[in-house]
């Protein structure tokens, strides 16, 4: 019998799961702005372009790390009143370093979903791109189950899933204790990725009122 509950397993998976989901929809904002007119605005003013995309990634961000903060909230208190056998093993650094990975990975992934809401200017379209990427990196991944209870072919595919890295870092934080090199891999996941989908969605934002 585990020292904690599977509740325990499911946490950080969750945590991360709720920034993807937030991030998915990140676009859908861009094109309100287009539809409107508000962002002709900022396509004539005098400012860098790429200033008014990081603005709203930050705004993104604080969004997603007030989520994840609530979620590990409700998790601690549920600890009191059930019983639940959430170990927090590290405690507050912890839970923080959980919430800003989670953060950190909503933000990069916000990259895909502005890149093609700012191409596309449809948000039925960035609907479908982000969700359609949404669900494979969630569930193929160690997120809501670890990776040796996982059918084999999802062991594989877990291996090149970013999403894996993450959770298996917060994981560990919450029942363990740190594992740098788990927190490494996952900050450097974090990185190429937002690297690649970010890249997208500057070239794409610099390439508006062109």
């Amino acid at each position: 019998m585990l020292p904690y509950d599977y509740v325990a397993v499911m946490l950080p998976g969750i945590t991360i799961m709720t920034a993807i989901q937030s991030a998915s929809q990140s676009g859908f904002g861009m094109v309100a702005d287009i539809d409107s007119g508000f962002m002709d605005k900022f396509f004539v003013a005098p400012i860098n372009r790429t200033s008014v995309l990081i603005g709203k990634l930050v705004a993104d961000g604080l969004r997603m790390a007030i989520q994840s903060s609530i979620i590990l909230l409700i998790a601690y208190v549920m600890t009191l009143i059930l019983g639940w056998r959430i170990p927090f093993a590290t405690g507050v650094p912890g839970a923080a370093i959980v919430v800003l990975l989670a953060t950190a990975f909503g933000i990069a992934f916000s990259g895909l979903s502005n890149a093609v809401a700012l191409r596309t200017k449809n948000t039925e379209s960035t609907m479908l791109v982000s969700f359609t990427l949404v669900f494979p990196l969630q569930f193929l991944s160690t997120a809501l189950i670890p990776k040796p209870l996982l059918p084999s072919w999802v062991q594989r595919f877990s291996t090149i899933n970013p999403v894996s890295y993450l959770a298996d870092a917060s994981r560990a934080l919450i029942v363990s204790g740190y594992d740098w090199s788990a927190i490494g891999k996952a900050a450097l996941a974090i990185a190429i990725f937002g690297v690649i989908l970010n890249g997208l969605a500057v070239m794409a934002f610099r390439a508006q009122g062109k």
